[in-house]
């Protein structure tokens, strides 16, 4: 995803926004979902750990830990990583 893309979409959700419903769609799923915090080239950053389906570098069932996290909705449906988009399912933790 390029930064110009990013920053968009972080505009926009500032702002009210949310993903299009066909890109909600075609997003992974993450089950079992629990925020993180990481290490990265640039130091601490939340992360997503959970298990994925549907994820193109992944094998559905398998646990993953995301991207740093840019975004998460408030409502727990889904999050927008630096990445991807990816839709929530299960509890909130």
């Amino acid at each position: 995803m390029s930064d110009e893309r990013l920053r968009a979409d972080f505009e926009s959700y500032l702002s009210g926004g949310e993903p299009e419903a066909v890109e909600l769609a075609m997003a992974p799923i993450l089950r079992q979902w629990d925020v993180c915090v990481t290490r990265d080239e640039s130091g601490r950053c939340m992360t997503l750990v959970g298990v994925t389906t549907g994820h193109p570098a992944a094998l559905n069932g398998c646990t993953i830990t995301t991207s740093p996290l840019m975004w998460l909705d408030r409502k727990h449906r889904w999050a927008r990583t630096r990445s991807r988009l990816y839709r929530l399912e299960g509890e909130a933790p």
